[in-house]
């Protein structure tokens, strides 16, 4: 997703902590277990968070003596970033245009940013790239939403809202499937939780991907799978879970 090809509203532009809901507080309960992953496989020192939002994840990481960068399209995140995280390196690209070579011990891309590859072509260009970033034996770290966690459940939820107290707002969800694009919408729209008065809108599609077609595409782009993992959330996956029918699905690959 570079620049181009990001369709937000002005209003999402304008408060990107829309796209990276994740505090700092949620972040720090979510890598205890990225620590396990790359202690368990391999010897990792450098990392690149390939869609980093507003950096909170490689922050942290770099307190625990990582060497971090991170990538994101969404240039007021980046701006966040640098002006909150100036202990690591923050730019602004897209995975698709990423262009490392034998750089990093780790790749990371989390909270579903792989989904906003819409097409086949895109997400094979994108492991690719990620490919090419990772020393050999380096690893990645691939994790989205599950969506036969929809199916085997069902789970899918086509309206809802939630309410966030923090920033005096209710949030209205609709969503649904589009099914010739393989993609699922989220329409997004934010009251003030006093006034009701409406305070902006966006719209999102992105892709679906099961988990053997995540593995498929892996293979494809030189990829070794070596482990897939399932939970509702990130700070709650362990290494026992094994079965693959949680909200959450994680992807360990190797470069051969």
């Amino acid at each position: 997703m570079t620049q181009k090809r990001y369709t937000g509203s002005k209003f999402s532009f304008e408060r990107p902590e829309v796209w990276i809901p994740t505090s700092e507080e949620d972040a720090k309960k979510e890598i205890p277990f990225l620590i396990k992953i790359f202690k368990k496989y391999g010897k990792i020192k450098t990392i690149l968070d390939v869609g980093c939002g507003m950096g909170r994840h490689t922050h942290l990481l770099s307190k625990k003596g990582y060497k971090c960068e991170g990538v994101e399209p969404h240039p007021k995140m980046i701006e966040y970033a640098k002006k909150h995280y100036p202990d690591v390196t923050y730019k602004v690209n897209s995975m698709q245009d990423i262009n490392y070579k034998n750089q990093f011990d780790a790749v990371m891309c989390i909270f579903s940013i792989i989904v906003f590859n819409k097409s086949n072509e895109e997400a094979i260009r994108t492991l690719k790239n990620f490919y090419r970033a990772l020393k050999k034996n380096g690893i990645l770290i691939l994790e989205t939403f599950n969506c036969i966690n929809w199916i085997s459940n069902p789970s899918f939820r086509k309206e809802f809202e939630e309410i966030d107290k923090q920033n005096n707002e209710k949030v209205v969800y609709r969503e649904w499937i589009n099914t010739n694009n393989q993609s699922y919408v989220s329409e997004r729209t934010y009251y003030d939780l006093k006034t009701q008065k409406k305070k902006g809108s966006f719209t999102k599609e992105s892709r679906m991907f099961f988990p053997l077609e995540l593995k498929f595409f892996l293979e494809q782009a030189g990829f070794e799978v070596l482990d897939m993992f399932s939970s509702n959330d990130l700070s709650e996956m362990t290494f026992k879970d094994k079965i693959l029918d949680k909200r959450r699905i994680l992807v360990v690959a190797k470069k051969k």
